[in-house]
């Protein structure tokens, strides 16, 4: 099933199983939270990146690691965390040209986990 290679793909399954249980009725929310904070803290980083500003990237791509990891999106996490890496060391060049792919994987992070919340609301 497609749906359930991407889930398995975007998302820590073992970790987002635990965190539903820990949350319970608040998981939903939490991941809605969670999607639309992220895409603030993309917009913040696409700002930075066109001011130049460093300083603002890396918090902007650091804020997006530790909160995708909050949801288990570990592989989206370890991506932020890469160009937050680079965007530390003055990479902005690379760091740019990466920003297209990060949004790219943000949607799919967000497709798995609405299918997730999905998927638990119908069982």
């Amino acid at each position: 099933m497609i749906k359930g290679k991407v889930m398995d793909q975007e998302l820590d399954t073992e970790h987002i199983r635990e965190l539903e249980e820990i949350m319970e009725s608040e998981f939903a929310d939490f991941v809605r939270n969670y999607i639309s904070s992220a895409q603030t803290q993309l917009a913040e980083a696409s700002t930075a990146l066109n001011e130049g500003d460093s300083d603002a990237l890396v918090r902007a791509l650091h804020s997006l690691k530790g909160s995708s990891r909050s949801v288990a999106a570990e592989r989206f996490a370890a991506y932020c965390g890469t160009l937050e890496n680079k965007a530390r060391h003055g990479k902005l060049a690379e760091v740019r040209s990466a920003l297209t792919s990060l949004a790219g994987h943000y949607e799919n992070v967000c497709r798995a986990l609405n299918q997730y919340i999905a998927d638990r609301q119908g069982s």
